[in-house]
């Protein structure tokens, strides 16, 4: 295990490492109040390699002042999309219970809107994925307590919550699990709002939910590689995202590509935040360097076919 640096000595290090630092006394304080280990993600861009492995020893040019302003740009970046990803989350909670309502008041408890894959056990498995999802549904309704929805449904309604009073104590996370097991017709209804199918926004919930986590923990969105994507084929992809089919896989697992889903779902502004002239202009922010480019973040030639990403340039 690697020993305990003090801040003057983190700083010692990378100097040493070839990182030119203008003024020690304020690159401290933003060591201070940053983590040396967080900002290791933001080094990667002007680390140099050596038959293919990152070395610690900064490229030339390599300066404080263009990590302190790339940290600062996804700090921006994270705000916006928490601002999106928040207002969509509320939408879509609407949506789903809405709708699901429809199909029965307690579609999520009954069984009744959702779908025979969802209800029924696997081999594999100890029961159902519904099943599982009751679990987890119980202990949010525990964890709850106290919250005055679950108060007044205990005392009035013995303990039975409507799917619109349900979806006020849930996770995004579970939220999503509960939109993948609805019926066909249910989950259509639900993505119609929206303006895709329903396989497609099953994915795209999913991977929201994900990024949502992501910023929500106020991790690094610059450079990283998400695990779970958008769906990508062509046959499920809404005429303004067909750019997301032609790229490569790692570029499709990079922040654009969700960047494009929430450009397509805010379509005219239905965030109401002025999404897209907010985004393109914080983008075009971007730190101006040699080891920075849009292209780390999943950018390339492809979303220039997209209408979503017209009038776009860095």
């Amino acid at each position: 295990m690697k020993p305990h640096l003090t801040l003057e000595a983190q700083l010692s290090l990378l100097v040493t490492n070839g990182l030119k630092v203008s003024d020690p006394d304020v690159f401290l304080i933003f060591l201070k109040q940053q983590n040396y280990y967080r900002l290791r993600g933001y080094f990667h861009p002007f680390l140099a390699e050596v038959d293919g492995k990152v070395t610690n020893q900064f490229m030339p040019q390599s300066t404080d002042q263009t990590i302190i302003e790339l940290v600062e740009f996804d700090r921006k970046l994270r705000s916006l999309l928490f601002e999106a990803l928040a207002v969509f989350e509320t939408q879509f909670r609407a949506v789903l219970a809405y709708n699901a309502g429809k199909a029965s008041p307690h579609a999520h408890v009954d069984g009744i809107g959702l779908a025979t894959d969802f209800k029924t056990a696997q081999i594999d498995s100890a029961g159902s994925g519904h099943e599982e999802w009751l679990i987890g549904y119980r202990e949010s309704i525990r964890r709850h307590r106290d919250n005055d929805i679950v108060v007044k449904h205990n005392t009035s309604n013995d303990g039975k919550f409507p799917v619109w009073a349900a979806v006020e104590l849930l996770d995004f996370g579970k939220i999503s699990n509960l939109f993948a097991g609805l019926d066909e017709p249910v989950a259509t209804a639900v993505a119609n709002e929206f303006g895709g199918g329903a396989r497609f926004m099953k994915g795209v919930v999913q991977s929201l939910n994900n990024l949502r986590n992501h910023v929500a923990h106020q991790s690094r969105l610059w450079n990283f590689y998400y695990p779970q994507n958008p769906p990508s084929r062509q046959a499920l992809l809404p005429d303004d995202l067909m750019h997301v089919h032609d790229l490569k896989d790692y570029e499709r697992s990079k922040l654009f590509t969700r960047l494009s889903v929430l450009l397509w779902l805010d379509g005219e502004n239905r965030f109401g935040l002025d999404l897209k002239p907010r985004l393109f202009d914080l983008l075009r922010t971007l730190p101006e360097s040699e080891y920075i480019k849009l292209s780390s973040m999943g950018y390339s030639s492809a979303f220039q076919s997209s209408n979503l990403w017209s009038g776009f340039s860095h």
